[in-house]
């Protein structure tokens, strides 16, 4: 009902994008820690900004059952990595390749999660991850993506994950709509 208000109060106000925006693609990432009590599985979302504005984004449950928050957060890593890979092969595809000279960065607010990226370790709380979810750790060694941290309340993709309270969700949405930067 908040959104349906918001959507309502805020009709003249679409997306904008700007010259002085981020002129490399960025890409929020989140999970859910909530399962389905039906099928177990959690929400994640992802959100990629360009030139201050958003380009692409998703909001559906995972395909595996996360046994914690890290192991979600993880998952939804590798989804926002392969949208990453999309964007990056689409703007080298139509010429614009000077926006994707440097790693793509991804941000999300789990660090065991965003460590496991770029580290090898084996663990008690991933070692029962499914191998494919690993591909991003080849992105990483080779410097298409770096994964990075951003608090929860300024992490974007919080909006495609779970309800957040009136005031943080104001600031994001404004964010998402490229009428606010982020830091």
């Amino acid at each position: 009902m908040h959104m349906m208000a918001y959507m309502r109060f805020n009709k003249e106000k679409g997306i904008k994008f700007h010259c002085n925006g981020n002129d490399e693609p960025i890409i929020f990432s989140d999970a859910a820690f909530n399962p389905d009590p039906v099928d177990g599985l959690s929400q994640y979302g992802y959100c990629a900004m360009w030139m201050g504005g958003p380009i692409a984004s998703v909001s559906k449950k995972l395909a595996h059952v996360g046994l914690s928050s890290f192991h979600n957060e993880y998952m939804a890593i590798r989804h926002a990595a392969a949208e990453a890979m999309w964007v990056r092969q689409l703007l080298t595809e139509i010429g614009c390749e000077c926006f994707v000279r440097s790693p793509t960065k991804i941000f999300g607010d789990n660090d065991a999660a965003n460590n496991l990226c770029s580290e090898d370790f084996i663990s008690t709380g991933n070692k029962y991850i499914y191998t494919p979810y690993h591909w991003i750790k080849e992105l990483v060694k080779g410097k298409f993506i770096e994964v990075h941290r951003k608090p929860t309340k300024e992490n974007l993709s919080d909006l495609y994950t779970k309800p957040c309270v009136r005031e943080v969700c104001s600031i994001l949405i404004d964010r998402l709509k490229g009428y606010a930067g982020w830091s």
